[in-house]
């Protein structure tokens, strides 16, 4: 999971950085992300499998069987994507109200991607030595410090390498949740509903 997430936040935080040298209203962004996405399609185009293998039927798991198992897997992975979602779709409105332009903005998306990716590994190997609960409220309670001192930095003026230093303590706490409830949800069910049951606690 680490290092699938790593992966993942390694592009993120490398398309932040296109930014530097196009105008975001000009075309060449959208034109240099749709060239970059068709060419991840090739590795799957030039497969040398003729046949696809067929997956098996997934066992369904109601929600509230889900909840039963894992309440605070369940609850967790609905306020993960919750605040990340708002995290991706206000934080750069926010940042433009506090007077960051747009490669400000995007380098502070950029630091934050950093720290999730350096902080993948070691959160998921403390969380295999360490009680995975315990692991989890440690990194929510650095994300909520994370977000305070936001707040604090959008009260006055402080230099901007104050907003960079919190953006990567918001990545190393908050980026890294969703991975670590998931095994505890992996922990409480059975093998045949591993495929369904992360689908139901998102739904």
């Amino acid at each position: 999971m680490a290092a699938y997430m790593m992966i993942n936040y390694a592009g993120l935080s490398i398309g932040q950085s296109f930014i530097h040298s196009y105008d975001v209203l000009g075309p060449e962004l959208y034109m240099l992300v749709a060239m970059i996405a068709s060419m991840a399609m090739l590795p799957i185009v030039l497969s040398s499998l003729k046949k696809s293998p067929i997956a098996k039927a997934a066992t369904p798991l109601p929600f509230s069987r889900l909840f039963k198992l894992s309440p605070l897997a369940s609850i967790g992975v609905f306020f993960t994507g919750a605040i990340l979602g708002a995290y991706w779709g206000m934080m750069p409105l926010f940042l433009h109200d506090n007077g960051l332009d747009d490669v400000q903005v995007a380098d502070f998306l950029m630091a934050a991607l950093i720290g999730a990716l350096f902080s993948q590994w070691p959160w998921g190997h403390a969380s295999d030595y360490l009680n995975r609960r315990v692991v989890v409220a440690i990194c929510a309670g650095i994300g909520l410090c994370s977000l305070f001192l936001l707040s604090v930095l959008s009260l006055g003026d402080y230099p901007g390498y104050c907003w960079y230093i919190v953006a990567v303590l918001f990545g190393i706490s908050s980026y890294p949740l969703y991975p670590l409830i998931i095994p505890l949800l992996y922990d409480a069910i059975d093998k045949e509903h591993f495929v369904k049951a992360p689908d139901n606690s998102i739904s």
